[in-house]
């Protein structure tokens, strides 16, 4: 029911910004990127890394206007984590020895981009100078993630970022984002007592994601003055 209401939640978000959109503005982006990843969960209880992996992506984007943007990723990579006992101590399951991972990963999901400031694409500027060519910004979604050996299951992406107009039509992204997880698998190790394992946002995997992207408008609605091109 919880993931219900989120999906909810989150397409009658989406809706009520298409509503409100400003016609001159929209447009279609696509792009690729890639970056490092790293894992949070039971062989690494530290948000910050221990073991790197790698990713790289396509993404889809479509601007509703200055402030908003939904997004569309699909993704590939790896994350691995390793157990060190010197660092904290984690029950034996069923007196198995916890062992070191490394999976591949790829997953899909759809965000929605709030800016912090208005960002424009150079092309669609009003003005020769852009004035809005830089903005930090949110993002959240939903989405699904495949690891080899830890099964499929559904999470929760949320980061931060900053993105640049450059040219005419490409813009530039550095993004942090944190992919929470709804199972507790991907490191094929479960939380003790299992009766408690499937309760608590903490007793969840987490990915992390610092990536770079870049993102090429093909799409704009608005005709533009030729003196400006």
């Amino acid at each position: 029911m919880k993931l219900r209401g989120l999906v909810l939640f989150f397409f009658l978000v989406i809706y009520s910004i298409v509503v409100q959109a400003e016609k001159w503005n929209l447009g279609w982006d696509i792009g690729a990127g890639g970056g490092i990843t790293s894992y949070t969960g039971d062989l690494n209880l530290s948000p910050l890394p221990r073991e790197l992996g790698v990713n790289l992506g396509l993404l889809g984007r479509f601007s509703f206007n200055k402030y908003y943007a939904a997004r569309m990723n699909l993704y590939g990579g790896n994350i691995s984590g390793r157990y060190n006992p010197d660092r904290y101590d984690l029950p034996r399951m069923v007196g198995k020895r916890i062992e070191e991972f490394n999976h591949f990963i790829i997953g899909f999901d759809a965000n929605l981009e709030v800016h912090f400031l208005p960002f424009v694409v150079n092309i669609l500027s009003s003005k020769r100078n852009n004035d809005a060519f830089i903005a930090p910004y949110v993002t959240f979604g939903l989405g699904t993630l495949a690891a080899s050996g830890g099964g499929i299951g559904r999470y929760i992406p949320m980061g931060a970022g900053v993105k640049v107009a450059v040219g005419s039509r490409l813009t530039v992204s550095g993004e942090l984002r944190y992919l929470k997880q709804f199972q507790d698998g991907i490191d094929k190790y479960r939380n003790l007592p299992r009766e408690n394992a499937d309760f608590g946002i903490h007793n969840k995997d987490w990915v992390a994601m610092v990536s770079i992207s870049c993102a090429y408008r093909i799409f704009f609605s608005v005709q533009r003055c030729a003196a400006y091109h």
